[in-house]
């Protein structure tokens, strides 16, 4: 997934931010990262 979150880095600007995975669930195809900047959460990927 680390080549996902650094398209997703250039792509949209977010160099400066903080990506935290979210646990998926059993069967689940989706990967869900929460972005942050200084510590307050912006997007969600």
């Amino acid at each position: 997934m680390t080549g996902i979150l650094e398209q997703a880095q250039k792509l949209y600007a977010l160099e400066d931010c903080a990506f935290t995975p979210v646990s998926g669930h059993e069967g689940g195809r989706n990967r869900i990262v929460i972005v942050s900047r200084n510590g307050e959460k912006r997007y969600v990927l």
